[in-house]
């Protein structure tokens, strides 16, 4: 496995601006989040509508990026996505998103990380949700 350059741990208001606009690209882009966690060197998010929210948020951060790190690349070229099955909870997936930080050592609790939760877990929210993991780009 590569290493992956830690883009949000170095430039904490790079981590901050990209919660920013991730919020700003669901509501533009219709695609409700349910939960994400920043972590050092990716993205977890679990949203609704997923079709096009991936391109024009990783576009968006890109720009972002580029005034912080100029030259450096920001994201590996693709990221994988889950779509849920009615069986999965969301709020299950949600949780194994904010303890991604826990598993990983970073912090002792997860409310110490920058994430979200919508609480929204309606069945009719259950249609179309998707957890993906958003990874940066590699060192080198």
């Amino acid at each position: 496995m590569y290493a992956r350059h830690p883009w949000f741990s170095l430039f904490p208001e790079f981590s901050d601006a990209v919660a920013e606009i991730l919020k700003k690209t669901a509501l533009d882009a219709k695609a409700t989040l349910s939960a994400w966690c920043i972590m050092p060197d990716h993205l977890l998010v679990e949203c609704k509508h997923l079709v096009g929210f991936v391109r024009t948020f990783k576009g968006r951060a890109t720009a972002a990026a580029r005034a912080v790190d100029p030259g450096r690349r920001l994201w590996q070229r693709s990221f994988y996505d889950h779509l849920l099955r009615k069986e999965e909870d969301v709020r299950t997936v949600a949780q194994y998103i904010w303890e991604n930080p826990v598993r990983a050592g970073i912090v002792d609790k997860s409310e110490k990380c920058r994430r979200y939760a919508s609480g929204n877990s309606s069945a009719a929210f259950l249609t179309s949700l998707y957890f993906c993991t958003l990874p940066l780009a590699v060192i080198g």
